[in-house]
């Protein structure tokens, strides 16, 4: 399979499960209280590392054929869950970096259509590099309308 065509599959496929993680988080964080945020202000990055720890081991666990106590959990359902525990790990020690509102509504992150998400997911990947060099949305748009920025 060409490159391109494979990493624009991989790259619509991480778009759409970073889409239901984000609604998952959001779910959940308003559940549990931010209990993630509270237990990383009492004692840092240990916690996350212990719930990152958690499950990595239990993602061994599934890989290596340990018994599954828990019939509706699936290794894609714990990889997700690591991956969102990596990302709060992220934001909990970027947030004095960020240009977010301190309390952010979740409505803030509808979007109108495909192109306005993938500007949002690249700037905040370019942000997260430290590679902003000004694109955002009005400046790849920009440029979109000239032809010189195609999207996948």
């Amino acid at each position: 399979m060409n490159v391109n065509k494979k990493t624009n599959i991989q790259a619509n496929f991480m778009h759409e499960k970073a889409n239901e993680m984000i609604q998952q988080f959001a779910n959940k964080n308003i559940a549990y209280g931010d209990s993630f945020g509270k237990q990383f202000a009492k004692y840092g990055t240990i916690s996350a590392l212990v719930r990152i720890n958690d499950k990595f081991s239990r993602i061994e666990s599934l890989i290596l054929g340990a018994e599954n106590n828990v019939q509706d959990e699936k290794l894609e359902d714990t990889l997700t869950d690591m991956a969102c525990y990596c990302l709060m790990t992220l934001y909990e020690i970027t947030k004095g970096d960020t240009h977010l509102n301190e309390n952010p509504k979740i409505e803030q992150y509808s979007f109108e259509n495909d192109k306005e998400l993938y500007y949002f997911y690249d700037n905040f990947f370019n942000i997260l590099r430290g590679d902003n060099n000004g694109k955002d949305k009005n400046n790849m748009q920009k440029k979109d309308a000239e032809g010189t920025n195609r999207l996948p």
